[in-house]
């Protein structure tokens, strides 16, 4: 997944839904598929929800040297108490969430950011931009392969498949 994850922008093709389709009938109906979205061009969070309205991940940057700047959205009161935020819970944006984040740090945390690869200023100003690249999704093959399909989707790569309980 992070191979995938870091080529995101790198002007990958799309991937063909039939694929997805191939998948789902070799493997039975009831399964799941996870995989990562490329947008063919950054969106606004509300302008993804019309692609996509539950995305897992959204990427607020492209890869590249780096891995892109990813938010967890799965499920948004859970991802804020895992961070030990409370300033999301309730929230329904990513992009809030996300921005609000970034308000908190300061010049002085960019050393620390930097040793996990982070560069504070890139955070600022994809918060400020708070448009998205990509994200992670799941959900069973028929919507993958119509997502797949999607004229404002570039890619669409699986990175894990599992049975349906």
């Amino acid at each position: 997944m992070s191979r995938i994850i870091k080529s995101l922008g790198g002007g990958g093709v799309a991937e063909e839904g039939e694929g997805v389709d191939l998948l789902a009938a070799a493997m039975g109906k009831d399964i799941d598929v996870q995989a990562v979205v490329e947008l063919e061009s950054p969106l606004l969070e509300e302008d993804v929800e019309k692609i996509w309205s539950t995305p897992d991940v959204f990427f607020f940057s492209p890869g590249g040297e780096r891995n892109p700047i990813g938010w967890d959205w799965e499920f948004p009161g859970l991802s804020c108490d895992t961070r030990g935020f409370d300033f999301c819970r309730g929230s329904k944006l990513a992009t809030a969430a996300f921005r609000q984040w970034v308000s908190l740090l300061r010049p002085e945390d960019a050393p620390v950011l930097r040793e996990f690869g982070i560069d504070y200023r890139e955070l600022q100003r994809r918060a400020d931009s708070g448009r998205i690249h990509g994200f992670v999704m799941h959900n069973l093959p028929p919507q993958v392969a119509r997502l797949a399909a999607h004229p404002q989707v570039r890619s669409v790569k699986i990175v894990d498949v599992a049975a349906n309980d």
